[in-house]
């Protein structure tokens, strides 16, 4: 028996990515509701569904808007579930209404403006709402990308490729003046930090987290600002440190050649093996020809390979490069889509679950405490100014 869901929002992303998401997830998911803050939008998003046959006739989805047309979708018993993507500072208060009306909510990343909201939202929902059983879950679809979850596996369950030597997230994005994503009022004149950063980064936060044994618990970085229509910051680079604890003397046996010194006479004593990272994000980027781009990548050089996470045509690809001499097979996944019905899908599953009284049995990687590490990450990026943040200080103060 399919949840009945309503759509609060109707925007750019709503119509790309979860009308289509909604097509491919009838049997867990009925369309009962659209609401948005304007007409305007939700006749264009319904026009949309229809066309892409999602229902058949415009009366069988109830449609609406404005404030009170959200109280009456509060109001409205069937609706088992909202999912909200909507604009970063719009989304809290109507998450709390909603989690108050007793439905399940999944809401758009990132799960608040700044960690300090984040934490309170948290907090409360795990405090009054999750011990009624009801599920709140943030939309990162790079959680829930096949190729990102591949990588995942291979990074914690292929021994033979060896620990993580050092890694290396690249971001080279070219965003024109009044394309479709930057042309919205909130995007354009942002009321929340870091603008795109923020927005587009926890996407790559949550893949370093997701495919890094150990994800990076400190930073040092540097923002500019190099295209004056992308404010407040359209760049990023940094250093990301592991813990200290990660840190180990260097691998392998020494050289086997003779040498006219030992190491213990050297002028400096030898280093250690720490797996560092560097980040480099960037929406300034020229507007190169498409064969010239270089993709967004997530490279992790390990002792004995290679896994990299890269951006394609159709989504992500995985793969893992072995060393020469060693055990490491040649891997390559390429995944499709983005990600968002498997989100929906998943949490459709376990509202579905609770409904019938059973355990939740359903992979929850939109757990909202994940979501609030990715906005620490791109949080310390944004505010380091060339001083080191804990990114673990962030979280738990």
């Amino acid at each position: 028996m399919p949840i009945n869901l309503a759509l609060a929002g109707s925007g750019v992303f709503a119509e790309a990515a979860y009308l289509p998401a909604l097509l491919a997830t009838t049997s867990a998911i009925k369309l009962h509701t659209i609401w948005s803050r304007s007409s305007s939008s939700t006749d264009k998003l319904v026009a949309s569904a229809k066309t892409l046959e999602l229902f058949k006739d415009a009366s069988e989805v109830k449609v609406l808007n404005g404030q009170d047309g959200f109280d009456a979708l509060l109001a409205t018993p069937e609706v088992d579930a909202i999912a909200f993507v909507l604009p970063i500072t719009a989304q809290p208060d109507l998450i709390i209404r909603a989690l108050q009306a007793g439905k399940h909510v999944m809401s758009e990343k990132p799960v608040g403006k700044d960690v300090e909201t984040a934490k309170a939202l948290i907090g409360r929902y795990e405090k009054e709402f999750k011990p009624k059983g009801l599920i709140w879950r943030v939309a990162e679809n790079y959680n829930h990308d096949q190729s990102i979850r591949a990588a995942r596996e291979i990074m914690q369950n292929n021994k033979d490729i060896g620990p993580v030597l050092y890694w290396s997230l690249q971001l080279h994005a070219y965003l024109e003046d009044g394309s479709k994503y930057q042309a919205t009022q909130w995007r354009t004149i942002p009321d929340y930090q870091g603008g795109f950063l923020l927005d587009g980064g926890v996407h790559f936060a949550a893949m370093v987290r997701n495919v890094l044994p150990n994800p990076p618990n400190r930073v040092i970085s540097h923002t500019s600002l190099h295209r004056a229509h992308i404010p407040p910051t359209d760049t990023i680079v940094a250093i990301a440190r592991s813990a200290d604890n990660l840190t180990v003397p260097a691998h392998g046996p020494e050289t086997q050649l003779e040498t006219l010194i030992t190491t213990s006479q050297m002028p400096v004593p030898a280093g250690k093996s720490s797996p560092q990272g560097t980040v480099l994000m960037s929406f300034a980027a020229p507007d190169l020809a498409p064969e010239d781009r270089l993709p967004a990548s997530l490279r992790v050089t390990c002792l004995n390979a290679v896994v990299q996470v890269k951006g394609s045509s159709a989504g992500w690809v995985v793969e893992v490069l072995p060393g020469k001499g060693s055990k490491v097979e040649r891997f390559s996944k390429e995944s499709k889509g983005n990600g968002v019905e498997v989100e929906l899908r998943e949490w459709a599953e376990a509202i579905a679950a609770v409904k019938e009284g059973k355990k939740v049995e359903a992979r929850d990687d939109g757990e909202p405490r994940l979501a609030l590490w990715d906005l620490a990450f791109v949080q310390a990026l944004l505010t380091s100014e060339g001083k080191e943040v804990d990114i673990e200080a962030l979280v738990s103060n």
